[in-house]
């Protein structure tokens, strides 16, 4: 008999919302879909890969880091062990930001040692009109393919915005603007 997610999941050592995240990016599910088809046998290499990435959560490696991703404002940022994880408490500091610049005109925002460039994305997302720079020591892979995902056309552009060195982030594509 193969497994399936119900009991893949009651036997996991790992908290509920953990397990469930590693399980439906191994299987390409939804949430929805892990309840609805919860008793749907699985193929054995979807579990090999589930147990895999139990394991090595198990030993302490982070989720994000185990599924690639991690949402931040609205946004899906892609993690690398080279970048943090944007984490939900500089959600705050990226709200406190926005009403500190909410009457300002054009404002300018510098993000020293951006990785995943979570927190300048985030602003120019909610203000298309401001310039941001941002200063990375790491990442910049990760945010010139974020940057491709939103503009895919023109990537040179994104390229360029995304560059090693500071540069400016005029405005992120997504919201009708272009990066």
């Amino acid at each position: 008999m193969r497994p399936r997610p119900r009991a893949l999941l009651r036997a996991s050592p790992l908290p509920s919302l953990e397990a469930r995240i590693l399980l439906t990016h191994v299987l390409g599910w939804r949430q929805t879909q892990l309840i609805t088809r919860a008793d749907e046998a699985l193929d054995s290499e979807s579990v090999q890969r589930y147990q895999a990435l139990q394991a090595r959560r198990v030993a302490g490696e982070p989720v994000a880091q185990l599924v690639g991703v991690r949402e931040f404002f609205g946004l899906d940022f892609e993690v690398t062990p080279h970048v943090l994880i944007p984490r939900p408490e500089t959600e705050l500091l990226v709200e406190t930001a926005l009403v500190a610049m909410e009457n300002l005109v054009r404002p300018r925002v510098l993000d020293l040692g951006t990785g995943t460039g979570a927190i300048a994305v985030a602003i120019a997302s909610m203000r298309p009109d401001s310039t941001s720079q941002r200063a990375r020591p790491f990442g910049g892979g990760t945010c010139r393919r974020l940057a491709q995902r939103r503009a895919p056309a023109r990537p040179e552009t994104a390229r360029r915005r995304c560059d090693i060195r500071t540069k400016r982030l005029v405005r992120l594509a997504g919201r009708g603007t272009s990066v």
